[in-house]
């Protein structure tokens, strides 16, 4: 079991000509709503895998916050630790996706996301193998994590952009798989391996940087490596990070090393692209076996 746990959203994506004109009117060919949020689309990411994980969360209670909610449940995602908020709106994310080469502008309003209670069961559920956190859960996200580490469960932390939330947890995550924007700005300058060596200071034992097209950059303390992007022809590059995050954690928690982990979760986020919307594409375990050209079984299962 992998608990995920941070922000759940729905998102309502438009593919559209950039730059985007001013003050006209702009007729649309397509339109897409799907759920959303970085550790909800890891765990649904988790589930077509083949893997048990468990959601832990907060949704509004009105309709869209009930449908984020069933959403996780029919992708098989346990829910017994999403709160619904009373009075609280749901979190919506609005997108637009470039139909050139699949980049996406999203828009949305965090301080008006609802967030579990802090008191909440920080571990609700089975006894997870890692758990995962986004950076957007609030107060619980941080008991969470706590009381994972006093467990000796590992942390896996997505780390999007350099927010106080997200630096809060850098010290206390076992794993740092940061976006290039994130290493940048974490590193004060374009060098991916400057941000590892300040993620490996600061504690985690494996840290990586996803730059999209360009591939991955990953360290540990026993050294470090990377490797070129699996090629795919991108529609939408939207929830790729979440992808990368659910197959890498996928893979870790199933025994795989960290080097396999990451490439797993870099076919996870290809495939994904090849669809609009964060969901959709989100591949099984045969076609991620197919395009790695391996069997994603582990050489030994950790206890």
């Amino acid at each position: 079991m992998i608990l995920c746990h941070g922000l759940l959203a729905t998102d309502f994506l438009a593919p559209v000509s950039f730059p985007v004109p001013r003050d006209v009117k702009v007729r649309l060919e397509r339109f897409f709503r799907q759920g959303g949020g970085p550790a909800a689309n890891a765990a649904v990411a988790i589930a077509r895998l083949g893997g048990r994980a468990t959601f832990a969360g907060a949704v509004g209670d009105d309709e869209i916050g009930r449908a984020q909610r069933a959403e996780l449940m029919a992708e098989g995602v346990d829910v017994a630790g999403v709160e619904i908020v009373a009075g609280a709106p749901a979190f919506v994310c609005f997108i637009l996706v470039d139909e050139a080469d699949g980049a996406r502008t999203i828009y949305s309003a965090p301080q008006t996301r609802p967030l579990r209670a802090s008191t909440a069961d920080p571990l609700p559920g089975v006894r997870p193998a890692l758990v995962l956190v986004d950076g957007w859960g609030g107060p619980s996200q941080g008991a969470t994590v706590a009381a994972a580490r006093a467990a000796g469960i590992p942390v896996m932390l997505d780390a999007g952009s350099v927010r106080d939330d997200v630096v809060a947890l850098l010290d206390q995550s076992d794993v740092v798989i940061g976006s290039e924007p994130f290493a940048r700005e974490l590193a004060g300058a374009d060098d991916p391996r400057a941000a590892l060596r300040l993620l490996l200071e600061r504690g985690a034992r494996m840290a990586a940087v996803t730059r999209g097209e360009r591939g991955v950059v990953a360290a540990t303390a026993d050294g470090g490596f990377e490797f070129p992007a699996h090629p795919v022809r991108a529609v939408d590059t939207t929830g790729a990070g979440d992808a990368f995050h659910g197959g890498a954690a996928w893979a870790l928690a199933a025994g795989h090393d960290f080097e396999t982990a990451l490439r797993i979760g870099a076919v996870v986020a290809a495939l994904k692209c090849r669809t609009p919307g964060a969901r959709a594409g989100l591949p099984g375990r045969e076609a991620v076996e197919t395009a790695l050209g391996a069997s994603l079984t582990p050489p030994r299962i950790h206890p």
